[in-house]
């Protein structure tokens, strides 16, 4: 099986198509497949696995799993990895292309020097009190709890599991510098803290935006780098930033099939 390790901002996935690797997979399998590759101990290691497939619906479909075997329903610099690495490989031949994803239809568009996602519309939750803060409640097609602090280092993994356990949602930390620049730390379920976060650094931006805290259109400065994101007239969040192929390589289909099957008929 051949694939192709990604990363967006240091949110690493391992990247694969049905294209080019003649694969007859079912959900559970596909599941297991991207628990087994993202373990970086034992095998490739990641912070999620994407394979992408035919659609009905658009140009391509993109199955996200996340590090712990589970599906995720969005993935802002996933769906960025997924576009470059279709481009590339000329699965399509242009540079504006759509995916089906979990949570509908999401449009990439590969530029010059970045690669731009559009994240869809907001879906603008409640306010929660947890561990004696508060945090809003906000989907971009996956569940964000977003709050405001002084330091975002501060108890940063501790809070964050802990919130993440409790609300089955991702959490992120900010710190608003000026009215075009925030930094953000975030806690992604399924998988722990990441690096950078695409619908993490839109849900983070609409609500400091949303509290008249920054312009609509940001910068968001993460441990992995910055990502530009913009909610526009359209009512949909869109964000920009570099994605870079790290390498290209094989594994073994049959070996990672027998221990998958294994896996499966053990539980």
């Amino acid at each position: 099986m051949t694939f192709t390790k990604m990363q967006g901002l240091g949110n690493d996935f391992i990247v694969t198509d049905l294209f080019n690797n003649n694969l007859l997979l079912s959900n559970k399998q596909i599941l297991e497949i991207g628990r087994i590759l993202c373990n970086r101990h034992f095998f490739v290691g990641g912070d999620g696995f994407i394979l992408i497939s035919n659609s009905d619906i658009a140009d391509l479909k993109m199955i996200i799993v996340n590090k712990d075997g589970s599906e995720a329903n969005m993935c802002g610099n996933g769906l960025r990895c997924a576009g470059l690495y279709a481009y590339k490989r000329g699965l399509v031949m242009k540079k504006d292309m759509t995916f089906e994803t979990k949570s509908g239809v999401r449009r990439v568009r590969i530029l010059d020097d970045s690669v731009e996602g559009d994240m869809g519309k907001p879906v603008i939750g409640t306010n929660i009190d947890l561990d004696n803060k508060t945090f809003t409640l906000i989907s971009m097609g996956n569940p964000h709890a977003i709050t405001r602090v002084n330091n975002i280092y501060v108890d940063f993994e501790k809070i964050g599991k802990n919130i993440s356990d409790k609300l089955d949602s991702n959490v992120e930390f900010i710190e608003v510098t000026d009215k075009n620049n925030i930094n953000m730390r975030v806690y992604e379920r399924g998988v722990g803290e990441t690096l950078s976060c695409g619908t993490g650094a839109s849900a983070s931006t609409m609500f400091t935006y949303l509290n008249g805290l920054t312009d609509k259109s940001i910068t968001v400065h993460m441990r992995g780098g910055k990502l530009d994101v913009s909610y526009e007239d359209d009512e949909h969040v869109y964000i920009k930033g570099p994605v870079e192929e790290v390498y290209n390589a094989a594994i073994d289909a049959k070996k990672v099939l027998k221990l998958v099957n294994n896996n499966l008929d053990s539980r």
